[in-house]
């Protein structure tokens, strides 16, 4: 007998021992041990009807579109918060941060994402600053120059250089 046969060979009777070993079932949690398992099923949460969502808790969670239309959203199965500037959704936003839509469009409008597939970002709001990533349409309370002495009114276009 060459190698190959011999290792044909015991193959299947390795294979016929754990057979009989399932077959026999008293020892199926020790083979079950080393075989190795699909960590998740095969899921699409963003395909979901929301009151399927909650039968796959540890992969899909409940997020919100920028409109308030709730939605089946893919998760990770991590507790984390979203950190500012990540997109809220099926974990919420780190404390000290809000969800929020809005950007300025190309005419210096706000333009509030309503009707859109845009998902809320973590924002820093209302620590009265201004920071790079926050803009006068998701942070109004610290960017909307209205709220300061003598600026332009909501909506219109902001003057180079200042958000």
């Amino acid at each position: 007998m060459n190698k190959k046969q011999l290792v044909v060979v015991l193959t299947l009777l390795v294979g016929s021992a754990i057979s009989m070993v399932v077959l026999w079932g008293g020892a199926r949690t020790a083979l079950m041990e080393w075989l190795p398992l699909s960590s998740r099923p095969d899921v699409w949460c963003e395909g979901l009807p929301l009151e399927r969502c909650k039968e796959f808790p540890q992969h899909c969670r409940e997020a919100a579109y920028c409109d308030g239309t709730r939605f089946c959203s893919e998760w990770g199965g991590e507790e984390a918060c979203a950190e500012e500037g990540a997109i809220s959704g099926p974990a919420a936003c780190c404390p000290g941060l809000l969800p929020r839509c809005g950007v300025v469009s190309k005419d210096g409008t706000c333009d509030s994402q309503l009707g859109t597939p845009a998902r809320p970002v973590c924002r820093r709001c209302g620590d009265g600053v201004c920071d790079a990533q926050e803009t006068r349409c998701d942070c109004p309370e610290d960017c909307d120059l209205s709220r300061r002495a003598g600026g332009p009114p909501p909506g219109t276009a902001v003057p180079p250089g200042r958000r």
